[in-house]
C-alpha cells in the first residue's frame, strides 16, 4: 500500500488506490506536434516528471521519507478519447529503494477533475489482486489436476508481469513435500475473458497431445471465475531473445517458423472466428486514431487505405485455420531446442498469414529494442516465411502476406508507438508507415 498524506492534516495514512482532485484547467499544453485529447485535458500534466514530482511531493508520503528527489516516467499506456496509464519511479530523500506509483487519468466531470493513484498491487480494475499476492494456499481446483489431493497446498506467489488496469501474471511456488517444489502459473484479469481463454486452452490442449513435437502448449489447469485467475502450468525455457542470443537470430526463426506451421494444422474446431473484413476494420479504426494524434501523417495513412482495401478479395481467399492471433517473440519460449507458445488469449480461426505477418512486424520492433539493422531483420524474415512455407501443405500468396504485413505494421507496431507516447513518436510512426507502403509494392515475400 501507498502512504497519503492527510487531506485535512498532515497525518500519513494507508489507503489502496486513491482519487486526487487535479486543478480545473491543467497549467501545461500538449507536446509540439501532439493535437490536445479534448477528453483527457489534463493529459500533459501526467506527461510532465517536473510537475508530477510536486504532485507527489504533495500527496505521497510522511514525514519520515522527506523529499521527493526524483521522478521518472516508465511506462506510458495511452488509449486517446478513453484512458491514459502512467508508471513512475518514484525517489524519496531517505528512502533506500524507489516506490513504483500508478497514474489513471479517465475523462471525468469538468467541474471535478481527477487522477487515481495507486502502488502494486492495489489496483481498482483488477479486484483480489491485492489478495492473490498474499496468498498462502493452492486453490484445490488447480491443486487436483496436479495430483495433489490435500485440500491445503502451501504456496508463495511471485508477480511475473503486470499490466496496469488489465491483467497480472505470476508463478505460485509449492511449498517443499507438495510436487518437490512445482510451481504453476496464474494470470489475473481486470474482466471475465480468462473463462473463454481457458475454454480454448483445453480446446488446444485435447488435440495438442496426440505427439506433434514441433512445438509445445502450456496445459490449462482450472479458471477461478470468482477472482478472475486462470491458472496453468509452469514452462520453464529461455526466452525468444535469450535463445536468439545463444544460437543465433536466423535460427531462432527457423524454429519458430516450423512450430507456428505445426501449430496451424492443428484439427480443432469450434474456436471464435476472426475474418479479414475484421482486421480492415480494426486498421482503418487505428489508423484513422494515428492520424488525429498526428494530422501530418493523415495523407500516407490514407494511401495505405486506400490500397489495402482494395486487396480484401486475396484476404478474404485464405482458408481458415487455428491461429494464435498475437504471434510475436514475446508469445514464445523455448524448452531446449522446442518453441512454446504463450499467452493463448487471441487464439481463434483465422487466416494463417495474420500470424506470420504479426511475428516479422514484430521482429522490426525487436529492431528499436536490441539494435539489429534493417538489413538483418530483412533477411530472418525471408528465412522466417521459407522455413514456415516448407512446412505446410498449402502455398502462401506473397501479395496477401505483404498486405498483412502492411496491415500489422500500423496497427500493432505503429499504433504501440502511440500508445508509449514516447519521445519521437511521430518519426517512429512515420517510420512504421512507409515500411508498410514498401511492403505494398514488393512483389515477393
Amino acid at each position: 500500500m501507498i502512504t497519503i498524506k492527510g487531506r485535512d492534516k498532515n497525518v500519513a495514512m494507508e489507503q489502496g488506490a486513491t482519487t486526487f482532485a487535479l486543478p480545473r484547467h491543467s497549467p501545461l499544453r500538449f507536446p509540439t506536434g501532439m493535437v490536445p485529447d479534448s477528453q483527457l485535458p489534463h493529459l500533459p500534466m501526467l506527461l510532465d516528471e517536473s510537475y508530477m514530482r510536486r504532485f507527489f511531493a504533495r500527496h505521497v508520503g510522511n514525514a519520515w521519507w522527506g523529499e521527493v528527489r526524483h521522478c521518472d516516467i516508465l511506462n506510458t499506456r495511452y488509449k486517446p478519447g478513453k484512458r491514459c496509464i502512467v508508471t513512475y519511479a518514484v525517489t524519496f530523500e531517505n528512502l533506500s529503494h524507489q516506490h513504483i506509483l500508478f497514474a489513471r487519468l479517465e475523462p471525468t466531470c469538468r467541474a471535478n477533475p481527477s487522477v487515481t493513484v495507486w502502488e502494486f498491487p492495489e489496483d481498482d480494475q483488477l479486484k483480489g489482486l491485492a489478495e492473490l499476492m498474499t496468498s498462502t494456499h493452492l486453490p484445490p481446483t488447480v491443486a487436483q489436476p496436479l495430483g495433489l489431493h490435500e485440500q491445503d497446498v502451501e504456496i508463495k506467489v511471485r508477480p511475473l508481469s503486470y499490466v496496469p488496469g488489465r491483467q497480472c501474471t505470476f508463478v505460485a511456488f509449492l511449498r517443499a513435500g507438495h510436487g518437490g517444489g512445482e510451481r504453476v502459473l496464474g494470470k489475473a484479469y481486470n474482466d471475465d475473458r480468462g473463462r473463454s481463454t481457458y475454454t480454448r486452452m483445453k480446446q488446444l490442449w485435447h488435440v495438442h497431445e496426440s505427439g506433434r513435437d514441433a512445438f509445445a502448449l502450456t496445459r490449462p489447469l482450472a479458471y477461478d471465475g470468482a477472482r478472475r485467475v486462470l491458472w496453468q502450468t509452469w514452462t520453464q525455457g529461455w526466452s525468444f531473445q535469450q535463445y536468439a542470443s545463444n544460437k543465433g537470430l536466423e535460427f531462432a526463426c527457423r524454429r519458430a517458423a516450423t512450430g507456428l506451421a505445426g501449430f496451424h494444422q492443428l484439427p480443432v474446431s469450434g474456436l471464435p472466428g476472426s475474418s479479414a473484413a475484421h482486421s480492415l476494420v480494426k486498421f482503418r479504426k487505428r489508423a484513422e486514431v494515428l492520424a488525429r494524434f498526428a494530422p501530418s501523417l493523415a495523407q500516407p495513412l490514407d494511401e495505405l487505405w486506400e490500397e489495402i482495401r482494395k486487396r480484401l478479395p486475396e484476404l478474404e481467399a485464405q482458408k481458415p485455420c487455428p491461429i494464435h492471433g498475437d504471434f510475436n517473440a514475446s508469445q514464445i519460449l523455448f524448452d531446449f531446442e522446442r518453441p512454446v507458445f504463450i499467452d493463448l488469449d487471441t487464439v481463434c480461426l483465422g487466416d494463417p498469414l495474420y500470424d506470420v505477418a504479426h511475428f516479422i512486424s514484430g521482429l522490426h520492433g525487436l529492431r528499436e529494442k536490441s539494435g539489429f539493422s534493417m538489413t538483418e531483420i530483412k533477411l530472418v524474415s525471408q528465412i522466417f516465411v521459407r522455413s514456415y512455407q516448407e512446412s505446410i501443405p498449402w502455398p502462401v500468396n506473397p501479395k496477401a502476406l505483404n498486405t498483412q504485413i502492411a496491415m500489422a505494421l500500423i496497427s500493432r507496431r505503429a499504433h504501440k508507438v502511440l500508445r508509449q507516447l514516447g519521445r519521437g513518436a511521430v518519426g517512429r510512426i512515420e517510420s512504421y508507415i512507409k515500411l508498410a507502403l514498401d511492403h505494398l509494392r514488393q512483389e515477393g515475400c
